[in-house]
């Protein structure tokens, strides 16, 4: 969902007020093309910075692989699908389950969260599947591949 989406679901006409009333309240409230593109832009750009493309490093030779796999595990993924492919393997502490129970809130809020806490939910689900010693890499590799696609999905590249 775009931004502009969430943005124009937020007014809906039928609800209180006479129709004209809500369509024209309705047309205020949604941004201009531009805008949306903009925002939409600077998310990608923080997706960018925060998530860069992992390196391996650590003194184990595995780091790389499990960069590897997490990336290919992950890509062309939503957080929603990542979590579902890979919940039934995760040990999950409780802490950790409690908060992966809130992915689909934070999936809905994607476009208007910097932080992407959606993508990291779901990548500590499928880093809790690993062997401890991939779990770290495992995890970069994941959350990389989902901001990736996410930064597609902002682009109309999807």
């Amino acid at each position: 969902m775009t931004a502009a989406a969430l943005l124009a679901g937020a007014a809906i006409p039928g609800c209180g007020g006479s129709d004209r009333e809500n369509a024209s309240s309705a047309a205020a409230k949604i941004p201009p093309p531009a805008a949306v593109a903009r925002a939409e832009r600077l998310l990608a750009e923080s997706l960018k910075d925060k998530f860069p493309a992992p390196k391996a490093t650590g003194s184990h030779g595995g780091a790389a692989k499990a960069i590897d796999k997490g990336e290919e595990a992950c890509r062309n993924k939503s957080p929603r699908e990542v979590e579902e492919e890979f919940l039934p393997a995760a040990d999950l502490k409780p802490e950790e389950a409690k908060l992966a129970s809130k992915l689909p809130a934070y999936e809905k809020q994607a476009d208007e969260d910097p932080n992407f806490v959606a993508g990291q939910l779901a990548a500590l689900v499928y880093e809790r599947g690993l062997a401890e010693r991939a779990q770290t890499a495992g995890f970069r590799g994941c959350i990389y591949s989902l901001a990736r696609h996410f930064e597609e999905e902002l682009s109309g590249g999807n």
